[in-house]
């Protein structure tokens, strides 16, 4: 029993611990504080196996003899200790270190901590008188704090020494109580242990036993403070002797004052940084995080984040997340500590629940500050970080909702792409309802001179797509005014060009017409005249129906073959084909979409919404276009307009100049009906239609002036482009590249992708852009994209 409750000791309530509690070897001595003449415990300790070489049998230091004493083996709660034990012999005063020890163990070296031992002479030890019967018990004792002078929040280790003469017979040692401690706070002091653990010395020639008592005591704020004063309740027994009935012991209560001992508490050298909360002493951090390369943004991610070293490792609070703007902390919590949180040397650790927001593209970084005592300076310590993909979570299913009429409330995925295509080539616009009036023939000459316009355009269109054509027009020519055995290379040459697959059986004719009169070496003529017409009329005839059907024929094969790709969902492959389609015909509202529908199953939702409003800048009423970008801006938060009311929803649907018209017409109405009423002389019938016009012409004009001043276009800002937002990004004050606090510092707003907005200015690789809720600032260029290209 005496050996477990020693090797307990020894991995618990020592004056010196190995700081890492999965170290193979643990070190360790009875007190750090002696006096000239005391012996003291020093032990070397093994985990689980017996070291392959013996420590040595002596560790040399000039000025204190170690000698190996014993060694013992114990077995306790499953675990294996091998302890092989040094006396220390304090034979002169001074400060001495016990060197780091390379130990050999299980094929690889381990290191025992190194050990600071100081040598005091006895007169500093106060001396008790505590009476017994007829005789005094002169007893010893001494309060050995490692610093007097402490910055705030500093913690420092205290050893209570105290002396008893070993005839004294203690029983139980007890603890010592504090009566007040000003200023500061302690940990309740850790007993010695039985008597094997107890050093001893020889005090004005009689013997003693000494017993250490530890505790940490940390300084709360500049100032003065106190601990103490002390008392210890010791229970011994020494020997009397009686006539009667011989030597005869008896245990009886001991109480050992102390008196308080003072600290100066400083404050601190500077500053302290604004990430600083109270971490004080040398410190490292070191973040764990799991192994995976991506996540989505529902999930959540267990990270380990653990400070080590040495200071008041007990009042460390968990370091501060840094990337806060890209992670939101769902809980942390301390992994509990036993005894080890008393001292000074070890590791605090926490685990962190995240979760990730829109942007993270990275794993979270920790912040962790603390003041050095020794170098008398404010460190921010920030934790090393990795790539991480986090992928949005899209609400589709597998089924493909067809284009229909749905309310954008009631959808749960988007419409699927169109397999049959407009390609477009004359841009569609919207016309705004005009009313008939005779000065309305300036804007009806303006529609006109637009319609000729893209009339203008639809002709060049089609010239362009006659290219073809042409070409092959201009080679069947060529063949015409070819003769004899030229006559039928050209014609094979032209078949060979323009018929490579599918040919029919009249076509093949002509080219072993050709290979037989033009290239077997005993033929030497050529066609005759009629055979010649033959095949001009043959090519001529095959010739038409290609043209006839050869652009129809491709454009819709590839708008088939696109819809095929994205039906078996290989939409990378159908995205590549519609944006092939979409570069030779740019005006296609229904091929923008296509390449929207692409791009969401793709998780990018940002240019989905993109080619979404393309596809309304070419066709505004594209009803599957306004469905999908409805849904998608719904499904990703985007920041949108406020919300219209009745009547600015239905002002909306008309142009602001057509109201400002309408009321310059009622105006002029109400001018003229009053001139009339004056200047004129006019009957009954006409007097009262004048009359009405000047009572409810005014009043026209007025509600419609009103609509005008409401009108959102009006109201709109049509400063700068038009465009998306594609990706998640933070609006920031001004164009620099920041990250975690300081970020989020500058954030304005955490924009989402599908955004609307103009980019109003440009800087390099930033741009300056105003959001639909009139917020502005700046966002990186590849996270905005203009919806007219």
């Amino acid at each position: 029993m005496r050996h477990i409750i020693s090797i307990l000791f020894i991995l618990t309530i020592s004056c010196f611990a190995q700081s890492s509690a999965n170290s193979p070897v643990i070190t360790s001595i009875t007190s750090t504080n002696l006096i000239v003449g005391e012996l003291a415990a020093f032990d070397i300790t093994y985990r689980d196996t017996r070291p392959d070489k013996s420590p040595p049998e002596e560790i040399a230091i000039d000025g204190l003899p170690i000698t190996f004493r014993t060694h013992n083996y114990q077995n306790i709660n499953g675990e294996r200790y091998f302890t092989y034990r040094y006396i220390i012999s304090a034979k002169n005063p001074g400060t001495y270190t016990i060197p780091s020890l390379v130990l050999p163990h299980q094929g690889k070296s381990a290191q025992s901590l190194e050990v600071t031992i100081t040598v005091h002479e006895q007169d500093v030890l106060d001396r008790v008188r505590a009476p017994y019967r007829d005789n005094d018990i002169i007893c010893y004792s001494k309060l050995f704090p490692a610093k007097t002078t402490l910055y705030a929040g500093e913690a420092t280790v205290l050893e209570y020494k105290v002396y008893l003469p070993s005839n004294s017979n203690p029983q139980r040692w007890g603890l010592p109580q504090p009566e007040d401690a000003t200023n500061c706070t302690a940990w309740r002091f850790d007993p010695p242990s039985e008597s094997n653990n107890i050093g001893n010395v020889v005090i004005d020639g009689a013997q003693y036993l000494a017993a250490t008592y530890t505790t940490v005591l940390s300084a709360l704020k500049p100032g003065k403070a106190s601990f103490g004063p002390i008392e210890t309740d010791l229970i011994i027994s020494p020997a009397t002797v009686r006539s009667q009935w011989g030597f005869m012991r008896k245990s009886v209560e001991l109480p050992l004052p102390y008196d308080a001992t003072e600290f100066q508490v400083i404050d601190y050298p500077e500053t302290p940084p604004a990430e600083f909360n109270g971490a004080v002493g040398d410190f490292s951090i070191i973040a764990r995080h799991p192994t995976k390369e991506s996540i989505s943004l529902n999930e959540s991610i267990t990270a380990s984040v653990s400070v080590t070293g040495s200071g008041n490792l007990s009042q460390i609070t968990a370091p501060i997340l840094e990337d806060t703007a890209t992670w939101k902390i769902i809980d942390v919590s301390r992994v509990e500590q036993g005894d080890e949180r008393k001292s000074l040397n070890g590791t605090a650790e926490f685990n962190y629940i995240l979760q990730p927001q829109r942007g993270a593209d990275a794993f979270p970084r920790f912040t962790f500050s603390h003041f050095n005592p020794a170098t008398k300076k404010f460190y921010i310590e920030t934790t090393e970080t990795g790539p991480l993909s986090v992928t949005v979570p899209t609400t589709s299913g597998n089924a493909i909702i067809t284009a229909a009429d749905v309310p954008a409330a009631e959808m749960n995925d988007i419409l699927s792409p169109l397999s049959e295509i407009d390609l477009g080539s004359i841009p569609k616009t919207a016309t705004s309802t005009i009313p008939v009036s005779i000065w309305q023939v300036i804007p009806a000459s303006l529609l006109t001179w637009l319609l000729i316009v893209a009339l203008k355009k639809r002709s060049n269109a089609l010239s362009l797509q006659n290219t073809e054509k042409s070409i092959r027009l201009e080679a069947f020519k060529k063949l015409e005014n070819a003769h004899n055995k030229e006559f039928l290379k050209d014609a094979g040459s032209f078949i060979e060009r323009w018929y490579r697959e599918d040919r029919p059986a009249e076509i093949d004719a002509i080219l072993k017409q050709r290979d037989n009169q033009c290239y077997q070496p005993e033929s030497a003529q050529g066609p005759t005249e009629d055979q010649r017409k033959d095949i001009l009329d043959t090519l001529k005839k095959f010739i038409l129906l290609a043209l006839c059907f050869t652009l129809t024929i491709s454009a819709s094969s590839d708008a088939a073959d696109s819809f095929e790709q994205w039906l078996q969902g290989d939409y990378k492959a159908a995205l590549a084909s519609y944006q092939k389609q979409l570069a030779e015909h740019p005006n296609s509202a229904d091929l923008e979409y296509n390449v929207g529908n692409c791009y969401y199953r793709l998780n990018q939702p940002g240019k989905a919404a993109l080619h979404f409003e393309r596809a309304l800048s070419i066709e505004p009423r594209h009803p599957e276009a306004t469905r999908n970008l409805e849904f998608t801006q719904k499904m990703q938060g985007s920041i949108l307009a406020p919300k219209l009311s009745g009547i600015e929803l239905w002002a909306s649907k008309f142009s602001v100049s057509f109201f400002l018209q309408i009321t310059f017409a009622f105006l002029w109405i109400t001018l003229l009906s009053i001139l009339a009423l004056k200047v004129l002389r006019v009957k009954a019938g006409k007097f009262a239609t004048l009359l009405s016009a000047t009572v409810i012409a005014p009043c026209i004009a007025a509600a419609s002036f009103y609509i005008w001043f409401v009108h959102p276009q009006r109201n709109a800002a049509n400063e700068g482009e038009a465009a998306i937002l594609t990706q998640f990004s933070p609006v920031l004050t001004e164009p620099i590249k920041l990250s975690g606090k300081e970020l989020e510092k500058k954030t304005l707003i955490k924009a989402t992708p599908a955004s609307p907005c103009r980019i109003i200015a440009e800087r390099g690789e930033w741009s300056y852009v105003a959001l639909e809720n009139d917020v502005r600032g700046w966002v990186p260029n590849d996270t905005v994209e203009a919806i007219h290209r």
